[in-house]
């Protein structure tokens, strides 16, 4: 069961969701029934939505209804929402018109008057910060919360989120909030299945993400099941049934892929399998003939240290390649790295977090030297944030540069042909993500796999490539072939 996706049409983006759609995307997800409000009631005002929603409803029973109560609206009373045919209420205070927070007084009354209905009250939280007004205004009610998050990062709320849990039993966690590299196991381990749910947020996310998250996790069936139905049916009151899963999973997972953006080392955030152990036995899980990698270490610390940890691990994962990490504020030292490692075929280009790292565009004169010394290195490829990156491609011709996170200001880059674009960002949203408007303006043959991981697992790309119904042979331009002209330098095996 899907524990919340919208009908109706956004008037932001002019997206359209009608049911019929809805219902086909979320059972190719393997969900059966899925609990539903109106965009209308998002949006607009939530009475006439919530009509919408029981109407829908009561024509089509695997849609399960639930009502959006507005705390800026709130007059003391959410009506008879239970005799209704209501199911569960949701509130979205963040949402643009809502008002209000999560330590309003106001949402306080709604969450009571649910628990005097028997309704579970679903929260749509996105940012850090709700997570800690959710327990100290909302928990101790008594409500049922089931907390789902609605925008990107889930790894940076993750800590948030499990103190809460951790602090108030009656919280559940919404499993697509933990995207990272084992990220659904650890909350299995620590709080146990029944705890989690799946929500996909369509139509404003991808909504395989989640569900190839949960698929491709490394639990029990039975606790895989009770994620993706048994948990919202024992809280709904209505009988669990068994989930398949997501229609093509099992081929996109096996499909061949050269993955552009693999990482070692890791950051102070919640990273369960960034050791070199785990991350090599990933490559191989989702079947990555060649994963290109460097060092966090090397990008934010200490690039000498971190460049010989990427040589290392080149030593240990076979299907590896590495990138050697540079640095503009260190000109010589960086190249005396490009001379230490540019004989090592397993060595394909460089790689610099230009703005996060050093406060830099790509196009800083200090990067000047480094670019102009990779110019005259045949094959060599450039990967970097967008800062800079259009003005450092135009000035630098002969050099292949990849927009790392490419949906990042990819408008304003698109007419540059030595760019390519990988599409991974820790995003689930259509909005701050946009990859069919990426392959429209750039061409699918400048489009590149990336996962990001360990920090984003791999199957959360793949449950965006899943969500876009690509075409076969667009899906292998972008999981393997378009990475053989970004990276020149690339040496496949025979398979």
């Amino acid at each position: 069961m899907d524990g919340g996706s919208f009908f109706g049409t956004d008037r932001a983006s002019g997206r359209r969701m009608p049911p019929d759609e809805l219902k086909r995307r979320l059972r190719r997800c393997g969900a059966t029934r899925a609990l539903v409000a109106s965009i209308t009631a998002l949006q607009y005002e939530a009475g006439q939505g919530n009509a919408e929603t029981l109407r829908l409803c009561a024509e089509d029973p695997s849609f399960v209804p639930m009502a959006v109560a507005a705390p800026m609206a709130y007059l003391g009373d959410i009506g008879p929402l239970r005799a209704q045919g209501f199911r569960a209420v949701g509130v979205f205070p963040h949402w643009p018109g809502h008002g209000g927070d999560f330590d309003d007084l106001a949402l306080r009354h709604i969450a009571e008057a649910a628990i005097a209905q028997n309704l579970p009250l679903f929260l749509g939280l996105s940012q850090r910060t709700d997570f800690a007004k959710v327990a100290r205004n909302l928990a101790p009610t008594g409500a049922r919360l089931a907390l789902r998050w609605m925008r990107g990062s889930g790894y940076a709320a993750l800590a948030e989120a499990m103190a809460v849990a951790r602090a108030c039993p009656n919280v559940l966690i919404d499993a697509g909030m933990a995207p990272q590299t084992g990220g659904v196991e650890l909350l299995v381990r620590t709080f146990g299945a029944d705890r989690l749910f799946i929500a996909a947020n369509a139509p404003y996310a991808y909504e395989a993400c989640p569900y190839f998250l949960v698929q491709s996790a490394r639990i029990a069936e039975a606790d895989r099941q009770m994620i993706l139905d048994g948990t919202l049916a024992h809280l709904l009151d209505l009988p669990a049934e068994k989930q398949a899963p997501p229609t093509g999973y099992a081929e996109l997972i096996a499909a061949p892929k050269i993955d552009t953006l693999y990482n070692i080392g890791s950051f102070d955030t919640i990273e369960p399998e960034a050791d070199d152990a785990s991350v090599a036995e990933s490559v191989g899980r989702f079947h990555t003939e060649i994963a290109i990698l460097s060092s966090m270490r090397a990008i934010f610390d200490d690039m000498e240290a971190g460049n010989m940890e990427t040589a290392a691990f080149l030593d240990r994962c076979p299907e590896a390649r590495g990138l050697i990490a540079v640095n503009p504020m260190a000109t010589d030292a960086s190249h005396a790295e490009i001379d230490r490692y540019a004989g090592d075929p397993r060595f394909i280009g460089v790689k610099t977090i230009q703005d996060d790292a050093h406060g830099l565009g790509l196009d800083d004169a200090r990067y000047a030297p480094i670019l102009e010394r990779i110019g005259r290195m045949p094959g060599w490829t450039v990967m970097a944030h967008p800062t800079g990156l259009g003005a450092a491609a135009r000035r630098h011709p002969r050099i292949t540069f990849v927009s790392e996170h490419g949906t990042w200001r990819h408008k304003e880059n698109a007419d540059i042909p030595n760019m390519m674009f990988d599409l991974c960002t820790s995003t689930p949203l259509v909005a701050q993500t946009d990859i069919p408007d990426l392959i429209g303006r750039v061409g699918v043959e400048r489009v590149l796999y990336a996962s990001d991981a360990p920090l984003m697992s791999p199957a959360f790309t793949l449950g965006k490539l899943a969500s876009l119904e690509l075409e076969p042979g667009h899906l292998r331009a972008i999981l393997r072939d378009n990475a053989l002209r970004a990276f020149p330098r690339l040496r496949l095996n025979a398979r």
